[in-house]
């Protein structure tokens, strides 16, 4: 930041004259690494005082979610649950799902279950809070209570899981994604979206402000971190997507995040939401 703003005093000095071509850039690589260096800082000061706050009478829960089942869906970010929807289905266009099982770990109301079973597979949900997991039973009988960091299937039982914004808020997220790819098939495929390290400080920032309340786990991987995982837990990555580049969806501007979303994939690694598919190794 510092020095994106010297060259912009060089070039006052040099070419007075705003000449787009020069000077644009400049500005640009000025407010860009500006907002990096200020999304550094909050990171930093947000690792030092997370254990406190971590700590401090066990605010944060695992089982947070049952605790606003009921408001669950008012909370939700249409937006951004539509979007994700439209990715995992745009996903499953040309392959055979008839009679396939996909799990859905960290169901919630069963958005990414209904797509599979429009697409004709047997979708299984699966929630750890119980009060959502009885929800869920209305449509799918198959619903489970379980963790995702204890998948009850067996090893190599499942022929597709779907995990969408569910790992960041178990306690150990490398160890959730090794459990779904565990119940894989061999040639099994997971379907698997998390938010994005990149823009942990926008939410660390939104609750020291007090603008937003939110009492579950929150660990975020990076896309580094993310795909190393993935790599060593036996799965080749056939497909990496980006989802939203602004951390606030208003409504005038969800035509141009819909539009990045389509077009602008070159800005995935700065995008607040990263999409996954994997598919797991042929059985040795």
């Amino acid at each position: 930041g510092a020095a994106a703003t010297l060259l912009l005093i060089e070039s006052a000095i040099i070419m007075p004259a705003y000449v787009p071509a020069y000077h644009n850039y400049l500005t640009m690589y000025f407010i860009t690494l500006t907002v990096f260096a200020v999304q550094g800082a909050v990171m930093l000061a947000w690792t030092a005082v997370r254990p406190a706050r971590s700590t401090a009478g066990g605010r944060k829960t695992e089982l947070y979610f049952d605790t606003i089942s009921s408001e669950f869906a008012s909370r939700m970010n249409r937006f951004d649950v539509q979007s994700r929807v439209e990715w995992f289905e745009a996903a499953l266009d040309g392959r055979d799902l008839r009679g396939k099982t996909v799990v859905d770990v960290g169901a919630g109301l069963g958005h990414f279950s209904r797509a599979a079973g429009r697409h004709g597979a047997r979708p299984i949900p699966i929630d750890i809070a119980p009060s959502l997991v009885k929800r869920l039973r209305e449509d799918f009988s198959s619903a489970t209570c379980a963790s995702a960091l204890s998948l009850p299937f067996a090893t190599g039982s499942v022929d597709f899981v779907v995990s969408s914004e569910c790992i960041e808020h178990t306690p150990d997220p490398p160890a959730a994604i090794r459990e779904m790819i565990r119940v894989l098939k061999p040639d099994g495929v997971l379907f698997l979206t998390t938010p994005n390290l990149a823009w942990r400080w926008s939410v660390a920032l939104a609750e020291l402000l007090r603008v937003r309340h939110f009492e579950g786990l929150e660990n975020w991987l990076s896309r580094r971190a993310l795909r190393r995982v993935l790599e060593h837990s036996g799965a080749s990555i056939t497909s990496s997507t980006g989802l939203h580049i602004l951390p606030f969806q208003l409504r005038p501007l969800l035509p141009l995040i819909a539009a990045v979303n389509r077009r602008g994939q070159w800005l995935k690694p700065v995008m607040i939401n990263q999409c996954w598919i994997a598919q797991k190794g042929d059985a040795k």
